[in-house]
């Protein structure tokens, strides 16, 4: 997957440096580099997006739970992210700028946490669900800039990107005897009755199928020139998206991103 994503940003810096080369008035202004975080937030996160996920058969003791909405005790959706690429001028439209990045975004953790006993803290069953993937993905942003001064420039566009995850791993835990067929929160206290003499916590962990992601985002940020050929810059993406599971359902998401980077300005 390395070697994929160093010769794929090889073939992209050739193809731009050919295009460079013709008179087409395209020109590469700069090359980028960013570090920053991701809220990619699952719409209506809960355990059912995670059974989904889990290969054949093996989702069907997890089928049939019946949670209130009372029983979930948090969740997150999180990531820090790379990103590498090039941007792109044309003599013709100088205040506009496309960016272009190899976005890396390794260690998605995707959580939500369950328990169904409020009053005695010592009594209560838990289910907790926690995965985690890696993403390689490439994006465009369309971006406007406005000079403030001279050293300074305001930044204002939308962009896409498209991804594909690898590595997926799924865990699941929940204290003594809850996965037992048909068991729900509900009856949870009877069924533990019954299985008194298992006292280890249940802890099984899958590997879920390779999927796609895809966003549209609206983009603001700043940057700041030093020494002519440095630009720092600070930039902030919100926007909605999907994950395509490997059951071919569809999650909508919610990206709140920001991130901080460095470009060598040609």
């Amino acid at each position: 997957m390395i070697r994929t994503a160093v010769l794929s940003i090889v073939l992209l810096l050739t193809s731009l440096q050919i295009i460079s080369a013709q008179d087409t008035g395209l020109r590469v202004s700069k090359i980028n580099f960013s570090l920053g975080n991701d809220f990619d937030r699952i719409n209506g996160l809960n355990y059912e997006y995670f059974t989904k996920q889990i290969p054949g058969s093996e989702s069907s003791k997890f089928q049939g739970f019946d949670f209130e909405d009372r029983d979930m005790e948090g969740g997150v959706c999180e990531n820090p992210h790379y990103r590498l690429g090039l941007s792109l001028e044309h003599s013709k439209f100088k205040n506009f700028e496309l960016q272009t990045n190899m976005v890396y975004m390794p260690n998605r953790v995707d959580a939500v946490s369950y328990n169904n006993n409020y009053f005695d803290w010592n009594d209560a069953q838990y289910l907790n669900f926690y995965s985690t993937q890696n993403e390689l993905a490439l994006e465009a942003s369309l971006l406007y800039k406005v000079p403030v001064l001279k050293a300074f420039h305001l930044y204002g566009g939308i962009g896409t990107n498209v991804g594909f995850t690898f590595g997926n791993t799924l865990c699941i835990d929940a204290s003594p005897g809850l996965i037992i067929d048909e068991i729900t929160p509900r009856n949870v206290n009877e069924i533990l009755d019954d299985v008194q003499n298992n006292q280890n916590p249940y802890m099984e962990c899958f590997e879920p199928n390779s999927t796609f992601n895809q966003r549209l985002f609206a983009q603001v940020g700043f940057g700041a020139t030093l020494f002519k050929r440095v630009e720092l810059s600070l930039m902030i993406r919100r926007g909605v998206g999907y994950r395509a599971q490997a059951d071919n359902s569809v999650q909508a998401t919610h990206l709140i991103s920001s991130s901080i980077g460095a470009s060598y300005l040609f």
